[in-house]
């Protein structure tokens, strides 16, 4: 659900599904600080927890659901890894609004008389990030440099 953020969560809002789970821009690509929008509920700040971590969990949860009912389900996942990861730096000052972080985007974005309506974020990124029980996994690694590797004259695939 690409661009399926903060500012438009209920729309256009995914027909014909039974339930889904979104990551939401701006955190769509923050891989410790990701937003998440169930159905039509308010979004909810994973902040800290890394993302593939709360997909896993929202994945089994939602197994066990669709399984208690004794029927067929289908079940769609799309981590974010191996992406940049992405932080969404604020533009405006937060501290002015009594709202939640996602009500106060939305309320920014639906009162912005900007017609192309530009998100009031400025990006930063960086390599993307592994959880902490990788981090070491691979530090020995190379990648074979065999003589098709990056050849100097490249011939055809």
């Amino acid at each position: 659900m690409n661009y399926h953020g903060v500012w438009n969560f209920f729309d256009p809002y995914p027909a014909n599904w039974t339930s889904n789970d979104f990551l939401i821009d701006p955190w769509t690509y923050n891989y410790l600080d990701s937003w998440w929008v169930r159905d039509k509920t308010i979004p909810i700040s994973h902040k800290g927890e890394y993302t593939t971590d709360v997909l896993h969990k929202k994945a089994v949860d939602y197994v066990n659901e669709a399984a208690s009912k004794d029927e067929p389900f289908f079940l769609f996942l799309a981590p974010i890894a191996p992406h940049a990861n992405v932080v969404a730096n604020l533009n405006f000052d937060i501290s002015e609004y009594n709202q939640s972080v996602a009500e106060t985007i939305a309320r920014v974005m639906a009162n912005n008389t900007n017609t192309t309506k530009s998100i009031p974020f400025t990006y930063t990124s960086s390599n993307p990030i592994p959880a902490d029980r990788h981090k070491n996994l691979f530090n020995n690694v190379v990648v074979p440099r065999t003589p098709n590797f990056n050849p100097e004259k490249v011939s055809r695939p």
